[in-house]
C-alpha cells in the first residue's frame, strides 16, 4: 500500500504503459472469475478442508504431547466468519 501512489498516473507524472493496461485487464478478469458463485462455493469447500486438516493436525499434536509451551490453546471455528473472509466483493 505504501507505493499505491505509483498506480495513479496523475501522481506519478506518466501515462499507463500498455503492459500495465494488459495487467489491469487480466486482474479484472481474475476478479470477475472469483466473483462467480460456483468459484466462491469451491473456495468455501477448499477452506473448510484446510481447516479440517489443521484441526486434525492439532488433535494429533495434542495427543502426542500437548502444547510446547504448556499453555492452554483454543481453536475457534466460526462458519459465519469464514463466509465473510471468503466473500469476494
Amino acid at each position: 500500500m505504501q507505493h499505491l501512489h505509483l498506480l495513479l498516473p496523475s501522481v506519478r507524472s506518466s501515462a499507463i504503459r500498455p503492459e500495465e493496461e494488459q495487467l489491469r485487464t487480466a486482474l479484472e478478469r481474475v476478479g470477475d472469475e472469483l466473483n462467480r458463485p460456483a468459484v466462491k462455493g469451491k473456495l468455501n469447500e477448499l477452506w473448510a478442508a484446510v481447516q479440517a486438516v489443521g484441526a486434525m493436525r492439532e488433535r494429533e499434536r495434542r495427543a502426542a504431547g500437548g502444547s510446547a509451551s504448556g499453555a492452554t490453546a483454543y481453536q475457534v471455528v466460526d462458519e459465519e466468519g469464514l463466509k465473510q473472509i471468503t466473500a469476494v466483493s
